[in-house]
């Protein structure tokens, strides 16, 4: 069990640059909150299952030792690394 999820401020700032698109392209609030709550529930499943899920398919992540979640509701990811704390 991982003990907490950080997020690098990169990933911080690309996120929020979807849903600034998602509420500039279709104006919806609803649509851009949803993202958003999805992306919370991910991360908070990610507390429980991450190192169970299997590594990267991409060979140099795989390598790295990166491994992927997907949101349940929508068609994004998070790519993450597990650590010892």
């Amino acid at each position: 069990m991982v003990s907490r999820v950080s997020i690098t401020k990169f990933a911080q700032e690309q996120f929020r640059s979807y849903v600034e698109y998602i509420l500039g392209r279709f104006k919806s609030k609803q649509a851009a909150a949803a993202v958003r709550d999805d992306a919370k529930a991910t991360k908070k499943k990610l507390l429980d299952v991450a190192e169970s899920l299997k590594y990267c398919d991409d060979p140099v992540l795989k390598e790295l030792g990166y491994r992927t979640i997907h949101f349940d509701k929508h068609d994004y990811f998070f790519v993450y690394h597990c650590t010892d704390f």
